[in-house]
């Protein structure tokens, strides 16, 4: 049986926070941050967001996790926002956030459980 998208962000998100190299503390902060900012703000601020907390490990999953539009390559991800049209923006900014919710849950959950 095929996994619905959910699914399939659910196991990435799951992956993602497996093979974490860097802080984990500092990566489930910065999920966190990512994912208010965009729903306040906007994907172009959480973007920037990112750059200014140095998340380099999460715009690399961003990138990873087939968001349209978004490139193979972190150090692509502000320029390519910032150009982006307004239909792909908001389609950008509603498969971004389905990501942030799977990255967050999982990342609160391996701290909690303190999983690794």
């Amino acid at each position: 049986m095929a996994l619905t998208r959910d699914q399939e962000r659910a196991a990435f998100a799951w992956r993602c926070l497996g093979g974490l190299t860097g802080d984990r503390k500092k990566y489930t902060t910065a999920v966190q941050t990512f994912a208010g900012t965009l729903r306040r703000g906007g994907l172009a601020v959480a973007v920037a967001t990112l750059d200014r907390l140095e998340a380099r490990e999460l715009k690399q999953h961003l990138c990873e996790a087939r968001i349209a539009g978004f490139p193979p390559r972190a150090e692509q991800l502000a320029a390519t926002v910032f150009a982006m049209d307004a239909a792909a923006y908001m389609i950008a900014t509603r498969e971004a956030i389905a990501v942030a919710v799977w990255l967050k849950r999982a990342a609160e959950a391996r701290e909690l459980g303190g999983a690794g």
